[in-house]
């Protein structure tokens, strides 16, 4: 089984969110860089002046075990920074390669 991990995250972790794919010996994913997003109403990323900064996203598709190890770090850095990120998890029901 498989499961679907998306990451969408301020632009300012893309470092630590590619050290974490390597460490994790993630190989494959989508990473969608420079998109705009609104966390609360006081947290924009609109690349403005009055909202500057950007976020992205990174997709992946893991087996359920190499998923829930990749999670695990992702809640370990959630906890040692204050930056935001949030991750969905879902299941996968095939893959064709």
């Amino acid at each position: 089984m498989y499961k679907f991990i998306r990451i969408a995250y301020d632009s300012a972790l893309d470092e630590y969110i590619e050290k974490l794919l390597e460490k994790s010996k993630v190989k494959k994913y989508v990473k969608i860089p420079e998109i705009m997003a609104k966390w609360s109403e006081e947290i924009k990323h609109m690349d403005t002046h009055v909202w500057p900064g950007m976020d992205s996203i990174v997709m992946v598709i893991l087996e359920t075990e190499e998923a829930k190890k990749l999670c695990d770090c992702l809640r370990k850095l959630k906890k040692e920074t204050d930056i935001n990120f949030f991750v969905t998890v879902m299941p996968v029901d095939e893959v064709i390669e």
